[in-house]
């Protein structure tokens, strides 16, 4: 188990504990066992209890871990348990959208293409210069190279 896994355990038994007994009970002993079991007991949390959880700025992972136990545990009727799950598609479906935009094939050559735009010309000489140049054989090469030719063939 990862220490970034075992820090939300750690935040989400914070929050269990400062819940209600009724809400605290809808939770599977066994579960609320596993997570207080596996925390991260020297990680100091940034979830403050005389703060609303709503003000909070708190770790995604740990956004996630709430979500999953309000869809199974605290959800009281099937109609709020499909609202949710509609939220949570239409968050999913944007969040796609959004990688899909940032990692597409026409941005990632659109971006290369601008990049090079924007060059200067210093660049472009540095590449000129760093060109492959045809080697030419210089006349005193010739020459020894035609002398040793005639004690290879013997």
């Amino acid at each position: 188990m990862t220490n970034e896994y075992r820090r939300t355990l750690s935040d989400i038994d914070i929050i269990i504990n400062e819940m209600e007994e009724s809400q605290k009970n809808k939770i599977p002993a066994k579960l609320r066992k596993i997570i207080h079991e596996n925390k991260l007991e020297d990680y100091k949390s940034n979830i403050r209890t005389d703060i609303p959880l709503e003000e909070q700025k708190i770790h995604p992972d740990t956004q996630a871990y709430l979500a999953m136990l309000y869809l199974n545990y605290w959800c009281e009727d099937e109609n709020e348990k499909a609202e949710l799950k509609k939220t949570l598609d239409e968050n999913e479906k944007i969040y796609q959208k959004e990688i899909e935009e940032k990692y597409s094939i026409e941005n990632i050559f659109k971006n290369r293409k601008e990049k090079q735009i924007i060059k200067e010309e210093p660049e472009e000489e540095i590449n000129e210069e760093t060109q492959i140049m045809p080697y030419k054989e210089s006349f005193i090469k010739k020459i020894l190279n035609k002398i040793f030719s005639f004690f290879r063939r013997k």
